[in-house]
């Protein structure tokens, strides 16, 4: 019977060595020393004189580097919370800082996705235990004022984009179900109007954030007439169609 015999590596190993284990390339370990690894932590340099350098080889801690730690979960943590991203239907707006509930919902996804790796036997230690969601803080409500809201509408370029602020500080609409209302939605005798649909970011028509969001609101006589005023606009254009997604 022939003898099987299992080589594990050491804790320090070559970077040819650590390529072959995580899979890694070797632009990607260079980059992960520059950026985000520790000298004597995921990596020490070593020389045969035992006087090394910046610039003698480097070896690897391959265990260190293949494990995630729980300090590296809660820096991408804070990452989230306080960095910057991009939004909007192009990517082109910059944003800094998450709300802790969209936050939350990340981690969430993390931790199911821990929680299937350690359960499975894919990782020894769970990273995400006993990390607990943030809690959500409660901002105060900071609502444009009776003096201030004559001021926005009057420093509005266009016809349209003044329409559009002062219907939503008369309705208390949300931007995406402004610009999601057909003229179907709105009853001017009835002095009523229907809210059924929302425009996200990246220019879909998808139901109300909230089951509640759909509903029908009473309009009052100024509302009325800015929506009178705004059929005027599109007159010239043809219909249009859309797909709503669910």
């Amino acid at each position: 019977m022939e003898s099987i015999v299992q080589l594990m590596p050491s804790k320090w190993v070559s970077e040819s060595v650590l390529m072959t284990i995580t899979g890694m390339k070797k632009n990607t370990i260079k980059t992960a020393r520059e950026v985000s690894w520790m000298e004597d932590r995921e990596y020490k340099h070593v020389s045969p004189d035992g006087s090394p350098r910046d610039n003698s080889m480097c070896f690897y801690d391959w265990k260190a580097i293949r494990s995630v730690m729980q300090k590296d979960i809660l820096n991408l943590r804070i990452e989230l919370l306080n960095g910057s991203y991009f939004t909007g239907r192009k990517m082109n707006i910059e944003k800094k800082g998450r709300t802790a509930a969209t936050v939350n919902s990340s981690m969430a996804d993390l931790k199911a996705i821990f929680d299937f790796a350690h359960g499975n036997g894919y990782i020894e230690a769970n990273a995400m235990t006993g990390i607990k969601p943030l809690k959500k803080s409660s901002k105060r409500p900071d609502p444009i004022t009776r003096e201030e809201a004559p001021r926005l509408i009057a420093a509005c370029s266009t016809r349209q984009t003044s329409n559009m602020w002062a219907l939503a500080i008369l309705t208390g609409l949300r931007h995406g179900e402004i610009c999601a209302l057909a003229w179907e939605d709105v009853d001017p005798e009835a002095k009523k109007l229907t809210v059924s649909r929302n425009l996200t970011p990246q220019g879909l028509f998808t139901p109300p954030k909230t089951e509640a969001g759909n509903r029908v609101i009473c309009l009052i006589d100024a509302a009325v007439d800015i929506l009178r005023d705004q059929r005027e606009l599109p007159q010239m254009y043809p219909q249009t169609s859309f797909t709503f997604h669910t």
